[in-house]
């Protein structure tokens, strides 16, 4: 039976097993909720689907992306070095880690109730989005450290259609601080 969801993409994936994403009428992907939500098939979608930790970037060299002058691992695919892209990655799939790969400063943190939602900064100027249930809290201005897994990157080459669909990060300025014991996904 078709539902629709108009006001929650977070109600579509708890609803259904096969979403269709729709916009003005022009199917953008359909599939299995999974699938769809871990690897949307475009910057539209995944603005749609309200994912925020959506950027530019550059191809730097194989499975390597410059975004914000931070180098992050990511799958590129067959794209040529010194391709312009928009990438994304689901805030769910940002991780807290003592020993994580790139150091971030916590700008704010937010609890949603049954979450908690921090914005990061990365070297003051790339800002991610993570979402978490953990009831651990972390000071404003805290340094830690996060793991972005290549694999839950979506990168897509930049075209003009992209460039409305880039606008779905943004972020305020940080400070520093110490890092959390455990992980945190």
């Amino acid at each position: 039976m078709p539902l629709p969801a108009r006001r929650s993409p977070g109600e579509a994936a708890l609803l259904a097993d096969e979403i269709i994403v729709l916009d003005h009428g022009r199917v953008l992907q359909a599939g299995t909720r999974g699938a769809i939500f871990h690897a949307p098939g475009s910057p539209q979608v995944a603005a749609l689907l309200g994912i925020a930790n959506t950027h530019r970037g550059v191809t730097v060299a194989r499975d390597r992306i410059l975004s914000d002058s931070i180098e992050i691992d990511a799958s590129t695919g067959d794209l040529a070095a010194l391709t312009q892209v928009l990438w994304c990655v689901r805030s769910d799939s940002v991780c807290l880690r003592p020993d994580g790969r790139y150091a971030a400063t916590l700008i704010d943190d937010v609890d949603l109730g049954t979450v908690r939602e921090l914005t990061l900064a990365l070297e003051d100027t790339l800002h991610l989005t993570l979402r978490y249930a953990e009831t651990q809290r972390f000071e404003i201005g805290q340094s830690l450290r996060l793991d972005l897994a290549p694999e839950q990157i979506s990168v897509w080459p930049l075209v003009a259609a992209n460039v409305d669909a880039s606008s779905a990060a943004n972020g305020a300025q940080p400070q520093r601080t110490a890092v959390p014991e455990e992980s945190v996904c």
